[in-house]
């Protein structure tokens, strides 16, 4: 007898460690990323080699895993495969976060980003007593937990 396949497309990682050598290439590749840039002034110009890191994205390492973002994120409900794309994700939140505190890229760019694939939040409470007070948390942000008091 033939053997019936089980139907659908067949994964493209059938296991872990596949997709974790993959990933781990991912990140390689944008930590070693150089750009040419302009150096000089009008009489001695020249283009010299710099190292600028890219940032990771969800959207980057799904690509460069030959995935769609939700396919990147179906694997990711697989048990064997939950704790890699986890780790990858964490990874990735980690070095947005880095790069928008060191001022690298459009702070509100990452702020969106980090909202979007991150689950950030912001959250504000308003109370009112004698004076007016406002206090902001910011959920899942590095300024966690700080608060403004808008009567001082």
């Amino acid at each position: 007898m033939t053997e019936k396949h089980a139907g659908g497309r067949p994964r493209k990682y059938e296991t872990v460690e596949a997709m974790e050598e993959r990933i781990e290439a991912y990140f390689a590749t944008c930590d070693e990323r150089v750009v040419q840039m302009v150096v000089g002034d009008k009489s001695n110009k020249e283009l010299v080699d710099v190292p600028r890191p890219e940032t990771y994205t969800v959207q980057g390492l799904s690509v460069f895993l030959d995935l769609s973002r939700e396919g990147l994120l179906e694997y990711e409900k697989r048990e064997e495969f939950s704790d890699t794309i986890k780790h990858a994700r964490a990874r990735i939140e980690a070095n947005k976060v880095t790069h928008m505190l060191d001022g690298d890229g459009p702070v509100a760019g990452y702020i969106f980003d980090l909202k979007n694939n991150c689950n950030w939040r912001d959250k504000q409470e308003l109370a009112i007593t004698d004076g007016i007070k406002v206090e902001v948390e910011y959920v899942n942000s590095p300024r966690q937990g700080s608060t403004e008091d808008a009567a001082s």
